[in-house]
């Protein structure tokens, strides 16, 4: 495949696929494919399918034996849209993406085809064009569609009673089990009589469809344990054991798909797809149908969990009102508590600087008396020596000065007692004074 473009005089570039098959150098089934796709992407164009890549040319040329199709251009495929966002549980992107794969496939098969080779790879997003004179201009501000590519084992309904082994193909992990019992057939006359024992029909793409559909749910495929047992090989060896034994899982049905309970909210989608009975899964139309159904359902659960959501809100806010206005209260009271705390420590903080001052005060105060007490009596003890001394001098100035002939005076220790006179007679006397009066003793 090359990637070309067109464009002529002042027209817009048109980009493009070319694909070119070089029949002489390929086997015959892949021959014999290559012819089919020719040969039904140019029908199914012809009769505007919708989710069909456009084909602006085809050509056949019998001298060189090729297959020349010139056909819209692809943005990316299936594989590189989901493989980022596979088992994460995103239901909503699951289930979107899903729809999408329905609806690229369903046109197909309301045509009466069997695509038989649905996969990730074989799905790519196309940009809707705009269309000037019939020319298809696509830009990168067009929206993407899904569709659906790869025509080579696509097959008409009324065509698969009367298919031949060689034209039924697929890619094995996608394999429904009556397609892998086709394909397993060893020669026509076994392949004959599978065709008839086991009917191949548009539900063999419903089973592919839910293995895609396994995919993005769980992130690995239904058979993941296979491919992963045979990691350590080759890519050429571990191809060819795993396939085989992918055909026999699948064809025998020994070893069931595991499936995830967390995943089943898709009403059962996936295990009714993957259901081992032809007849027991959908056909396509029917799983959109039921997709409009759940989307539906959806929406009201959607709208009924938004209410509840703005419910909460309004109750959250409410609450968070509350604890705010709690809050505000507590801190208001604690401002209050806070001043009433601060006031009191003020007033005993003033009651002790007043109690402080007191004391200091009175301590002068009481310094003060004491000076003034310690002042009088100083001032009275010297009034009382004045005195003393004033009455010893009267004492000897007026009774002692006239007694001295014939006496001698004798202090005595006698507390009291200033002195006793002797005279010469021997007769003695004493004298005892106190501060005011003056005793003669004898």
């Amino acid at each position: 495949v090359f990637h070309a473009f067109e464009q002529h005089d002042n027209s817009p570039k048109r980009c493009m696929a070319l694909k070119v098959v070089d029949l002489e150098k390929i086997e015959h089934k892949q021959r014999n494919q290559a012819t089919n796709e020719a040969k039904i992407l140019g029908e199914l164009n012809e009769k505007k399918v919708e989710r069909i890549p456009k084909l602006f040319e085809i050509e056949q040329h019998p001298t060189n034996k090729t297959i020349s199709m010139v056909m819209e251009l692809a943005h990316h495929d299936l594989f590189d849209e989901i493989t980022p966002h596979m088992g994460q549980g995103k239901h909503e992107w699951v289930r979107n993406t899903f729809k999408e794969i329905l609806q690229a496939i369903n046109p197909l098969h309301k045509m009466g085809f069997v695509h038989g080779d649905l996969k990730p790879e074989n799905m790519a997003y196309f940009r809707a064009p705009r269309v000037i004179n019939d020319q298809h201009f696509p830009t990168k501000d067009d929206p993407l569609v899904l569709k659906v590519i790869d025509f080579g084992g696509v097959m008409k309904k009324q065509d698969l009673p009367k298919a031949c082994g060689e034209i039924v193909t697929g890619t094995v992990m996608y394999m429904s089990p009556e397609q892998v019992a086709w394909c397993a057939a060893h020669d026509e006359e076994e392949f004959l009589a599978r065709r008839k024992q086991v009917p191949l029909s548009t539900k063999s793409d419903t089973w592919s469809a839910g293995v895609i559909l396994y995919q993005m749910l769980h992130g690995k495929s239904p058979y993941y344990w296979i491919t992963k047992k045979y990691e350590h090989l080759d890519e050429e060896e571990r191809g060819e054991k795993a396939d085989a034994e992918l055909r026999q899982t699948i064809f025998d049905g020994k070893k069931p798909i595991e499936f995830d309970e967390k995943y089943q909210d898709l009403p059962l989608l996936e295990i009714r797809c993957l259901a081992r009975n032809p007849d027991d899964r959908p056909e396509i139309e029917q799983l959109l149908h039921e997709m409009d159904k759940l989307g539906y359902r959806v929406e009201q659960l959607e709208g009924k969990i938004e209410k509840l959501e703005e419910e909460a809100e309004d109750l959250r806010e409410e609450k968070e009102e509350r604890e705010e206005e709690k809050e505000r209260d507590e801190e208001e009271k604690k401002k209050e508590e806070d001043d009433e705390k601060y006031e009191e420590e003020e007033r005993e903080d003033e009651e002790h600087r007043l109690a402080e001052e007191r004391k200091v005060k009175q301590a002068q105060e009481n310094a003060r008396l004491q000076q003034e007490a310690r002042f009088r009596y100083e001032q009275e003890m010297a009034r009382r020596r004045q005195a003393q001394q004033a009455n010893l001098q009267f004492f000897w100035n007026n009774f002692l000065g006239g007694m001295n002939n014939g006496y001698g005076f004798f202090p005595l220790g006698k507390k009291g007692i200033l002195m006793r006179m002797f005279c010469s007679k021997g007769d003695s006397l004493s004298l005892q004074y106190t501060p005011n009066t003056i005793t003669i003793l004898l």
